[in-house]
């Protein structure tokens, strides 16, 4: 199976092995959902079988837990800003998780907030062990298709107040780490 590699900004994605003979290709989104959900569905739209690839979401997030930075592989995407109780108890199907394969247990939150608060930070910490902005959108795009999904993502801040400079200093070593785990799974197929 051939892989399309999936990032939110170039600077996730600079040492993915793009002369890989099982890349298709690393797609860069821009930031947030729905940038993310409309760049995945034209790129699944465009080919002639959507379920024949498959789609690999990688980037940075933040920690939710102590672990610190930290590669992780999320089992579970969640849309944490998406009122689904709200939704459904006025009978409007929605979904607000998407499973993800190949995962380590962990759950990632994604929203169009870049979490930077305590406060925020704890409430998200009852429900997920990571946060981000695209990992959900790209799963709902890839389940729409029929199309599987993995995720890798680098733990590149606390979530907390120093979340924006912590995220600044660590992307170059993030994305080293990325491209190896990238080449790993590429090399497995």
């Amino acid at each position: 199976m051939k892989w399309l590699v999936v990032a939110a900004v170039e600077a996730e994605a600079t040492t993915v092995p793009r002369d890989h003979p099982g890349l298709l290709g690393v797609l860069i989104t821009g930031a947030g959902k729905t940038a993310a959900a409309i760049a995945v569905t034209t790129a699944l739209a465009r080919l002639p079988d959507p379920t024949s690839i498959g789609v690999l979401n990688v980037g940075t997030a933040g920690g939710l837990d102590s672990v610190g930075p930290s590669l992780r592989r999320p089992s579970k995407a969640w849309a944490w800003d998406l009122d689904a109780a709200s939704l459904l108890a006025l009978g409007i199907p929605v979904q607000d998780q998407v499973p993800l394969d190949g995962g380590d247990g962990s759950v990632i939150a994604s929203g169009d907030t870049f979490i930077a608060d305590e406060v925020r930070r704890a409430a998200l910490r009852k429900h997920a062990t990571i946060v981000d902005m695209e990992c959900y959108a790209v799963a709902m795009a890839c389940q729409a298709f029929g199309t599987p999904v993995r995720a890798l993502k680098w733990v590149s801040d606390s979530a907390g107040e120093s979340a924006a400079s912590d995220w600044s200093a660590a992307v170059p070593y993030g994305a080293a780490v990325l491209g190896e785990a990238v080449r790993d799974l590429l090399d497995a197929q």
